[in-house]
């Protein structure tokens, strides 16, 4: 738009001079030097914000290249700890059972180990018993003799 208006004002320009003769086109020329450098300066500005803008997304591009390869990098990240979850998982639901396996023997060996003692006391009970009976049985022989 900026270059189609200097165009127009050169071709105005162009026009003038020739339309008002020697005189009139030093005032003219004047004016549009004028217009002309104000509109150089214009557009002078605009290329310097158009270029301070393609730097600026240019910089932008790179940081949302940078940005996508450290999601990526997370992503990967996550998808090897979540592994690393289910592996945990599945040891800890192993160990979980052997200890309730390990817990039901102990249990059992309680009770084993219980009911030895309750045997081992009446059995010696039952020695005494007889170590009594046997005693008077022979304080008997002994007494008949």
């Amino acid at each position: 738009q900026l270059l189609s208006d200097q165009a127009l004002l050169v071709n105005q320009s162009n026009q003038n001079i020739i339309k008002s003769g020697s005189g009139g086109v030093l005032k003219n020329e004047g004016k549009l030097r004028e217009k002309i450098a104000k509109l150089q300066k214009d557009l002078n500005e605009k290329l310097r914000n158009e270029v301070k803008l393609a730097a600026e997304a240019a910089e932008s591009s790179k940081e949302i290249s940078q940005l996508n390869e450290e999601k990526s990098s997370h992503e990967a990240t996550i998808a090897t700890l979540n592994v690393e979850i289910h592996r945990c998982n599945e040891i800890i639901t192993h160990l979980t059972n052997e200890l309730k396996e390990s817990k039901s023997r102990t249990r059992l060996a309680e009770a084993q180990f219980d009911g030895l003692k309750d045997a081992i006391r009446s059995l010696q009970e039952e020695n005494e018993e007889k170590s009594k009976l046997n005693q008077r049985l022979l304080d008997e022989t002994i007494a008949e003799k």
